[in-house]
């Protein structure tokens, strides 16, 4: 077992998402055979058009680098541009005789069910005593593969019954979202099980499916490099373990953790943030910078509506933005918090992110989010009728989001306030949260600031691999925190009460105002 570094906090793991080829099933050979078929045809008729030598497709280099891991489409496309070859994407109920992208995944796609019928599906004996352990210890199950033929490959391989939540390829389209190495799918089949991305592990063995848990936020990412896969490579990709069978890992879920969960400390013992560490965590490469508002660029205020942002953070901000992206990413609506910032040339993420106002002034809304926002109304108006009358009690519509702020109300009445906020929740199915003096209800969806770094990293960020920064106070900032371990650098500001996973601290505002500054000189 290779793992990336010890750890010794302890925590219960609650789901396993596990990767089908290569981890479950032993039919990476049989996807990699139908490429190769697929591939040297294509490769033959461009070489005898151009003249140019016939390099044949690899079925190991080539499959794991470009291929592995990936939606058919995108896994043509990737391979091909790769090779200097450019078809036009067509669409995926092409004819398998087109020269598409996705004709030619279609013809592949024939290519391997042809061969998965003639030679079954096997499943890896370690992959079935794994899934025993993990059910035995009360761990929930799901899977996500970029296959479309997820579904069929489980049912032949007879542990389709294991799973209580999948997403396959064609489940990608049908949802809309985007495949590895993007993290949407894990982060979904995590959500459709009850749990939060940061309380489960991600089983993968293509480097494309370890930066996806990575950059998901996962607890654990733990890495499968069976026969000839490499072992380091997966580390250098995310991977926090890497196991050739899965039985190398202990029988006790928990202790899975240990290896992938970053512990949370006091906020008075995390390492200072100066513009220097932040850069040498980076290595040199320009950031995607994220800041929330509250307690970060504002100072924490009594009344909400009082917040201004603070001088010498609008300075650095300003410079800031001339040397990379900036989002700002709230609690508060976007036209709230982009009217107290005042500036240009950034992003303004509101509502946790489920709304966005561009620096060109376009403002787009999440469709899920935008379909709750008649529920979030009702609950406000029956908390407004329960809890808002009580002194010091402000219940704030948000439209995609409902904040309760009980700061300037009697201690005594705390308790109350928040059970009213999360059985109003509950009654709605709303997800609750808390924060400092404040409790909010947002929509059932698999969304948190961590989802909305992700979300605006793909919009933003100069190129896929940009790492990010992000900048914030409270615990909906720990969600962005987790995301980022171990390829970004995050930033808390001390004076809460709670645990961080954060790399490194501020004070207060003015210690963001320097470091923004700061970045803004290096950069330069």
């Amino acid at each position: 077992m290779k793992q990336s570094h010890e750890n010794p906090a302890v925590s219960d793991l609650e789901a396993a998402v596990f990767d089908l080829d290569g981890v479950l099933t032993d039919t990476a050979a049989v996807h990699a055979s139908a490429w190769k078929a697929i591939f040297d045809d294509v490769l033959r008729e461009h070489a005898e058009a151009t003249g140019i030598e016939f390099v044949p497709f690899d079925k190991d280099d080539d499959y794991r680098t470009y291929v592995d891991g990936r939606p058919r489409y995108d896994g043509v496309e990737n391979f091909l541009t790769s090779r200097g070859i450019v078809r036009e994407r067509g669409e995926p109920s092409d004819d398998p005789e087109l020269d598409t992208y996705c004709g030619i995944g279609n013809r592949k796609n024939d290519v391997f069910l042809q061969r998965l019928d003639a030679e079954g599906v096997r499943v890896f004996p370690d992959a079935i005593a794994a899934l025993d352990r993990l059910a035995a210890n009360g761990v929930r199950i799901g899977l996500h593969t970029s296959s479309r033929n997820g579904r069929p490959v489980l049912t032949a391989g007879g542990i389709i019954d294991r799973f209580e939540a999948i997403v396959d390829g064609n489940d990608l389209l049908t949802l809309g979202i985007p495949g590895k190495p993007d993290p949407a799918p894990f982060r979904e089949v995590a959500y459709m099980l009850g749990v939060e991305p940061n309380d489960a592990a991600v089983i993968e063995d293509a480097t494309a499916g370890v930066r996806s848990g990575r950059r998901g936020g996962f607890g654990i990412v733990v890495g499968v490099a069976r026969g000839e896969a490499d072992a380091e490579e997966l580390l250098a990709h995310g991977a926090d373990v890497v196991v050739e069978e899965l039985t190398e890992l202990d029988d006790d879920p928990r202790t899975w953790r240990r290896l992938g969960a970053a512990p949370p400390r006091p906020l008075d013992e995390v390492p200072e943030a100066t513009a220097d560490a932040v850069m040498e965590r980076l290595g040199g490469r320009t950031p995607v910078v994220f800041c929330d508002f509250d307690g970060v660029l504002s100072e924490i205020v009594n009344d909400p509506d009082a917040a201004t942002m603070t001088d010498a953070n609008r300075d650095a901000l300003r410079e800031l933005t001339k040397r990379c992206p900036v989002a700002v990413v709230s609690g508060r609506g976007a036209p709230d918090v982009a009217g107290r910032l005042g500036l240009e040339g950034l992003y303004v993420a509101g509502s946790h992110g489920f709304e966005l106002i561009a620096p060109d002034g376009s403002h787009s809304v999440q469709d899920r989010a935008a379909a709750k926002a008649t529920e979030l109304a009702a609950a406000a108006e029956a908390l407004e009728a329960e809890v808002g009358g009580i002194d010091g009690v402000l219940v704030e519509n948000k439209r995609f989001s409902i904040a309760v702020h009980f700061r300037n109300a009697d201690p005594s009445t705390h308790e109350r306030v928040q059970a009213a906020v999360i059985a109003e929740g509950e009654r709605r199915g709303l997800i609750s949260s808390g924060g400092k003096m404040i409790r909010e209800l947002r929509p059932p969806l698999p969304w948190d600031k961590g989802a909305a770094v992700i979300d605006l990293l793909g919009r933003i960020a100069p190129d896929p691999d940009a790492p990010a920064i992000y900048l914030g106070d409270d615990l909906t900032d720990e969600d962005a925190f987790r995301v980022l371990r171990g390829w970004g650098v995050s930033v808390a500001v001390r004076g809460g009460d709670h645990d961080t996973v954060a790399d490194l601290a501020v004070d207060d505002p003015d210690g963001i105002a320097a470091l923004l500054a700061g970045l803004g000189r290096r950069l330069a």
